[in-house]
């Protein structure tokens, strides 16, 4: 019961005050392919495609992500508020998952091809509606190793109650941790993972 009330605490907080924008074109000053991004929704949806390997048609995975994403939303009133998105495959073979202001999820077949049973893929979905509902992508991009940590733990807190709520075990967000923590170092796994504990 007391992890219910925490789950419900957490989302009424990161859902507050969260509204959808829409994409902008790459802001004057920042259109150097090495220039920082300040608002996730500041970089083109062309230019991710284009970083990330092209748009990957795959049907099975549309339809896999928009029933984990159905049943998340189902689960979970506070996800309501939240843009709707659609789901973006992407031809790259690196790890990697991101979701945009304006709700898309967008996930490498190097990751989706990882995910070795649906629960690792509710993990993702959850972990990139919990940035879009907590509004991450609005906000400027935290500048210090300890604040991307705090957001990334902040995230994770919320994705867990979002699987909780749709009966989906909020460890497969541990042991997606565990399956990206040699590729990505920077995500600091193993102090997110002991925060999920």
């Amino acid at each position: 019961m007391e992890r219910r009330l925490r789950c419900t605490i957490i989302g009424l907080l990161a859902t507050g005050g969260c509204h959808a924008a829409t994409l902008s074109p790459t802001p004057r000053g920042l259109d150097s392919p090495t220039a920082p991004y300040g608002l996730a929704g500041q970089r083109t949806v062309a230019d991710l495609v284009e970083r990330f390997g092209g748009v990957v048609v795959d049907h099975d995975a549309q339809r896999r992500a928009a029933m984990t994403v159905h049943l998340l939303r189902t689960a979970n009133e506070s996800l309501g508020r939240a843009p709707r998105g659609e789901f973006v495959l992407l031809g790259s073979t690196r790890m990697e998952a991101f979701s945009l202001p304006d709700g898309r999820i967008f996930m490498t077949v190097g990751l989706y091809r990882r995910l070795e049973h649906e629960s690792l893929l509710a993990a993702v979905m959850a972990h990139e509606l919990a940035h879009v509902a907590r509004g991450d992508g609005l906000r400027p991009a935290p500048r210090t190793s300890a604040a991307r940590l705090s957001r990334e733990r902040d995230t994770d807190a919320l994705a867990a109650c979002l699987l909780e709520a749709a009966d989906l075990p909020a460890s497969a967000l541990i042991e997606l941790l565990r399956m990206i923590e040699s590729e990505h170092p920077e995500a600091q796994c193993p102090s997110r993972i002991a925060a999920l504990q």
